[in-house]
This record gives structure tokens, sequence and C-alpha cells, in this order.
């Protein structure tokens, strides 16, 4: 599904879909662990290669214009031209904003790689039986704690703001940084 959305949008849009391709790697990093045969442990280790992919991408795209944390908010809560139009502008006049992002990709990446990382070492060192039995629960576990941490991160108070700004239009800043009262002065 993902790979057809892809097509559409090279084809339609003469653009590629970041997201879309972002997805198509872990699902083809999925496929390529599954055909994998051979070791138990490798087989146990698997996972944590499609984890160190998504920590990878967190940790890589902080080094680019905007991060995949960015650009999946955008994607699920500006789902019209105006509304993403509304946190291109935010993510462009707000410096805060920007910042957010950035430290939550980043502190995903981090925090997942060194899941992963720890996830391989312990199916090496660990009893097999073991490393199966928490794998999941921890991983599951550091998610829950990311996911309560970017809510908190969330909640802080420049947050309202942006909210404000992303749900309602407000006046533009001039080049000064001054917003404008005036709708015929606004830049676009």
């Amino acid at each position: 599904m993902a790979s057809a959305r892809l097509a559409y949008v090279v084809v339609r849009h003469r653009r590629i879909d970041g997201l879309a391709v972002f997805m198509i790697g872990i699902l083809l990093l999925g496929l390529l662990s599954a055909v994998a045969v051979g070791d138990v442990r490798l087989l146990a280790a698997r996972d944590s290669v499609t984890t160190i992919f998504v920590g990878g991408t967190f940790l890589v795209t902080t080094l680019f214009r905007r991060p995949v944390l960015y650009l999946v908010s955008r994607r699920f809560r500006a789902p019209d031209p105006e509304s993403r139009r509304r946190w291109d502008a935010v993510w462009d006049t707000e410096p805060g904003f920007r910042r957010m992002y950035m430290i939550a990709s980043a502190t995903w990446g981090t925090a997942l790689l060194a899941e992963a990382i720890v996830r391989i070492v312990a199916v090496y060192v660990l009893p097999l039986d073991m490393v199966v039995a928490l794998s999941s629960p921890v991983q599951l576990g550091l998610i829950a704690l990311l996911a309560a941490w970017s809510i908190g991160l969330r909640r802080r108070p420049g947050h309202r703001q942006w909210k404000y700004r992303l749900d309602r239009e407000l006046p533009a800043r001039n080049r000064l940084g001054v917003r404008s009262a005036d709708p015929a002065t606004r830049q676009r």
C-alpha cells in the first residue's frame, strides 16, 4: 500500500513522499529479516534491525531542514493544505517550535538506537528464553516513557501559543518580527 501511494505521488505530483519512503524501508527490513534463516540468536535480534533503522532515521533527519517527527506530526494533524501552510508558517517563524521537534527527534532516535544495541548485546550474552521474554516489554516500556516525555514536552508554556497558531489563522510577522494587525499587510 505504501509503495502504491509513493508511486502515485511521484507520478501525479512529481515529488517523493518522505514518509512513504520511510514506511517502505521499515516494511522491506521486516521482509528481509523474515527470510534470514540460520542462527536462532540472529532471528531473536531481527526486530533490533528495524529499531536501528527507525532510530537512525530520527537522528539523521535532525541534520536536515525538517526532522521526520515533525513530518509525521504534520501529516496527521494537518490534513488540508491550509492547515499544512499554518504548520509550515509556525515552523518558519518560531525557533522554539523547531527546537522542540529537533530535541524530540534526537531523543527518540538516541533512545531507540540505545535500546536496539542493548537488545542485540543481550541476545548474545543472556539466555535466549530470557531475552525473548523481556524484549517486547522493554521495548514497549521505552516507547511508553518516550511518549509520556513527548507529551510533557508539548505541555510546556510556549506550546500553547504554537497550538493556537496551528489551529487558527493569526497575523503573520513582518520582516522586523512585528505582527501586523492589518490583513492587507500580512505576509503570505
